[in-house]
């Protein structure tokens, strides 16, 4: 998970992870892994960095079931610099609500 999230640096990345179909589910997948929380920030940061950019990914991974998975992840015994960025998460989610486009 941290190779995938220092790829994210580059756009190339962020795009071919937008674009595949299964890339969003694949790192919402790993969010909550009881096993290893380290993976659990590393798929939150990358998710961040997804999303901070891209409408598009905050729908996808709302579509997907991120939103459960943060949620799990808050009631766990992670750390709590792992709640603290899963809370940031939800925020940046929450923000999709304010740039959808309106149809009036």
């Amino acid at each position: 998970m941290a190779t995938i999230e220092l790829l994210l640096g580059l756009e190339s990345a962020k795009e071919a992870l937008i674009n595949n179909p299964n890339g969003i589910k694949a790192l919402i997948k790993m969010v909550f892994r009881v096993s290893d929380h380290q993976g659990s920030e590393s798929a939150i940061r990358s998710l961040m960095i997804i999303c901070t950019d891209s409408f598009q990914a905050r729908e996808e991974a709302i579509g997907a079931g991120v939103l459960t998975q943060l949620l799990l992840l808050l009631q766990s015994q992670c750390s709590g610099r792992t709640k603290t960025k899963a809370r940031t998460l939800l925020k940046l989610l929450g923000s999709k609500w304010d740039e959808e486009p309106k149809h009036l």
